[in-house]
């Protein structure tokens, strides 16, 4: 199991951020209280392998009434359908086995989402019809199977909006680091999972800069509380100073290959000594 996908997990696994998950970016509404989830099994069958990444059983009044399962993805799967379909059929196999009988109904419902956190918008295959190829006169005695598959990257404002847990920091960086478009503003939000969130949103993106420039702003201000946007803010203004850094090297650089003295450099550039005695040790090597 990859450090990557136990990142994903822990976030997850937090009820408040598993109902949210649910609620806001499958029901649209709310349908799952966050008090009543309990541990589900991720491992459903032995024999089968089969492991879902993060599982909840949702009880009332002491009975279990809806298995719910969180599947990450950071690419395309073409056997996804099938996958899911597994980890449902296995856990309706388990709640079998749980049973002294199966007086009808003996079974509760299984829903398994998966999570696409890549920067490729999921389009198929989303059931077990599209990994077929079938003729349209067999198509109504063969069963579908459909997943339900939610593109992280391409979420709708509406979609970001319902959410309320920290799932929503990390939905709106993905989202917005791929338009390329973060607005700090939009990020004024303290974190209540605070080391799993920032683990997470270094995990999807592969970038480990916002975590940095949050723990670097709590460093400074101690026991007080951090908004997120403040860190995002920090990020940007790091970035247009090394941005203004790097321009400098390059028209030192420039300069020197046209062969002017140091101190003509340091009134057009209002750049130091050592920086210029820098750059020239950078190009003799």
């Amino acid at each position: 199991m990859g450090k990557k996908d136990i990142t994903q997990k822990v976030l997850e696994a937090n009820n408040d951020v598993f109902a949210d998950i649910f609620n806001a970016l499958l029901f649209g509404k709310d349908i799952i209280d966050k008090d009543l989830l309990e541990m589900g099994a991720t491992s459903l069958v032995d024999e089968s392998q089969m492991c879902r990444d993060v599982c909840r059983i949702y009880k009332k009044k002491a009975l279990k009434i809806l298995s719910l399962g969180i599947e990450n993805q950071t690419k395309k799967d073409n056997l996804i359908p099938l996958r899911v379909m597994g980890y449902d059929y296995c856990e309706y196999i388990r709640q079998c086995k749980e049973k002294s009988s199966v007086a009808i109904p003996f079974l509760y419902p299984s829903i398994t989402i998966v999570l696409n956190f890549s920067n490729t918008f999921w389009k198929k295959p989303t059931s077990l019809y599209e990994c077929m190829s079938i003729s349209n006169e067999l198509l109504p005695y063969v069963n579908d199977y459909k997943v339900h598959i939610i593109n992280m990257a391409f979420l709708s404002d509406d979609e970001i909006e319902r959410l309320t847990s920290d799932f929503k920091m990390v939905s709106m960086i993905l989202r917005d680091a791929r338009n390329e478009k973060i607005i700090p503003e939009n990020y004024n939000y303290i974190l209540k999972h605070e080391k799993d969130t920032l683990k997470m949103i270094t995990a999807v993106l592969d970038d480990n800069r916002y975590e940095k420039a949050y723990r670097e702003i709590k460093r400074e201000n101690g026991k007080e509380e951090i908004k997120m946007c403040k860190a995002i803010d920090n990020l940007i203004e790091e970035g247009r100073v090394e941005g203004r850094i790097e321009s400098t090297i390059d028209a030192i650089r420039n300069m020197l290959a046209d062969g002017l003295k140091n101190d003509k450099i340091i009134l057009y550039l209002n750049c130091t000594e050592e920086e210029i005695e820098k750059v020239k040790a950078e190009l003799s090597m």
